[in-house]
């Protein structure tokens, strides 16, 4: 946000996290409109439309049940012509995961399974054994393309 802000400094920005210390943060320090999250997509009370959209750290982390909606959640608040910028775990973490220079905290055989269950799901989720239903999401760009896509037309945005 600190980016955001020093490029854009007459933006509106948005803060929004589960996290309400982080946002109070963002709030105070980059006089960002604070929302609260929750952890049911549909209940996050973002209101109005956005010219962008900046998620990191996220989507990584969830089910690609949940990820579809976060996306059919930013396509209903974007504004025409906006942009939504969204970050996965993807080749790069295939890659760290099969040579093992970094394992996110996974075990052997939870690395194992990642890594034999990808190439053939296309998105992998291993949850964290320290984590109430997060994990690490493993997930190739035409997967999640194609999935939000077809998430967002299911339910009709």
């Amino acid at each position: 946000m600190r980016f955001l802000k020093a490029r854009f400094p007459h933006a509106q920005l948005t803060a929004c996290d589960l996290n309400h210390v982080a946002v109070d943060f963002c709030a105070k320090t980059f006089a960002a409109n604070p929302v609260y999250s929750e952890p049911a997509v549909s209940r996050i009370p973002l209101r109005g439309k956005f010219d962008l959209i900046w998620c990191g750290s996220l989507l990584t982390h969830l089910r690609k049940e949940v990820c579809a909606e976060f996306v059919a959640m930013f396509q209903r608040v974007l504004e025409p012509g906006g942009l939504a910028v969204m970050t996965m775990h993807g080749r790069w973490t295939e890659r760290l995961l099969s040579t093992g220079r970094y394992k996110y905290g996974l075990k052997d055989a939870s690395v194992n399974a990642v890594l034999d269950e990808y190439p053939h799901h296309r998105i992998w989720l291993c949850r964290l054994p320290w984590s109430n239903g997060y994990g690490i999401s493993v997930c190739t760009p035409a997967f999640f393309l194609a999935y939000s896509s077809l998430a967002a037309r299911l339910k009709g945005d």
